[in-house]
């Protein structure tokens, strides 16, 4: 005859509950638009790790985003390194990438230019997808530049050929089906950026914050970010 325990289910009710609470969490994500494609493989492999968990994710510029971090509105955010201040946050750094030139032209390019050229062509500039170095360079010197906050709106003018844009290179997948899109990387100084999370230094770490951490370190997740991160690489120039 099987034996009644109860407090042994009602120790395993606990477990199952605390579990279950863990798993319902909700974790507050803050991202740049120049890191909407990662935040979108974080949150892919968050939610299959936690598939009750509830996501918010906001897109904001830096100064937005350290500020709900530090008022704890925001639980962490994916942003590029060396705009913020190490004193006031604990980071992990996720990827280095390039910044790119991309433009819809099928004519020969170089491989690589200078911000020098850079500044001398036609450029649809999404502002906020920029590093704080690569603004510096590129600085107001752009002839006949247009600016914008949307991705529609930017991808329009590339495709037309008649504007190039300065973006990372994670965000080729924005332009892929664009005819005759090359990708010329930018030589120099503020050429090249560290990706990583943030969270206010001696934050304490919530069931989602952690689980995230450990997913970013999963080979099978570093494998998706390098795979955004080569995409471009499809329509560099080649040979020169």
């Amino acid at each position: 005859m099987a034996r009644f325990y109860p407090g042994v289910d009602k120790g395993l009710e606990r477990d199952l509950s605390a579990q279950k609470r863990g798993l319902e969490g909700q974790i507050r994500l803050g991202v740049l638009s120049a890191t909407s494609i990662m935040a979108s493989i974080l949150s892919l492999a968050l939610a299959e790790r936690m598939p009750l968990l509830e996501q918010c994710i906001c897109t904001a510029q830096t100064s937005s985003l350290t500020k709900a971090l530090l008022t704890h509105e925001m639980d962490m955010a994916l942003v590029y390194l060396e705009d913020i201040s190490e004193e006031d946050f604990d980071t992990h750094l996720l990827y280095r990438e390039r910044i790119v030139v991309f433009q819809a032209s099928g004519d020969p390019l170089p491989r690589q230019v200078s911000w020098d050229h850079v500044a001398e062509l036609p450029l649809c500039i999404l502002d906020c997808a920029l590093p704080k170095a690569a603004r510096s360079r590129l600085g107001h010197r752009a002839a006949k530049s247009i600016r914008t906050n949307n991705v529609d709106v930017l991808a329009a003018h590339i495709a037309s050929g008649r504007y190039a844009t300065v973006l990372p290179q994670s965000l080729a997948t924005y332009f892929a089906r664009i005819s005759d899109i090359r990708a010329v990387e930018v030589a120099g100084e503020g050429a090249d950026a560290a990706v990583g999370l943030a969270m206010p230094r001696n934050g304490v770490k919530s069931t989602p914050t952690a689980a995230l951490f450990e997913i970013v370190r999963a080979p099978e997740t570093m494998a998706s970010i390098e795979a955004a991160l080569d995409l471009y690489r499809q329509f560099q120039p080649e040979g020169g």
